[in-house]
């Protein structure tokens, strides 16, 4: 690995360390709500499941009889690459 590249993950691991030791709050109920309107999932977010998936094929057709091309994207493994 380059010296570069490993300076640069050695401080973004520092710095998560650092960050993760900063943000530990003990339960209460004062921070339990504050926790959980966080962590909880807002209509927003969810919107992606209003979409008219469709399937692969259905899709084919669809867009030869609208005349349109495909966009088809595959990929395997993590899509983050190696860090």
């Amino acid at each position: 690995m380059k010296p570069r590249v490993l300076r640069s993950c050695l401080a973004m691991t520092a710095a998560s360390l650092i960050c993760g030791v900063i943000a530990a709050q003990e339960l209460s109920p004062a921070t339990y709500d504050r926790l959980r309107e966080r962590i909880d999932v807002t209509p927003d977010e969810l919107r992606w499941q209003q979409v008219s998936w469709l399937s692969f094929w259905d899709g084919v057709v669809a867009a030869q009889r609208q005349d349109q091309p495909i966009f088809y994207w595959i990929y395997f493994g993590d899509p983050r690459g190696g860090c």
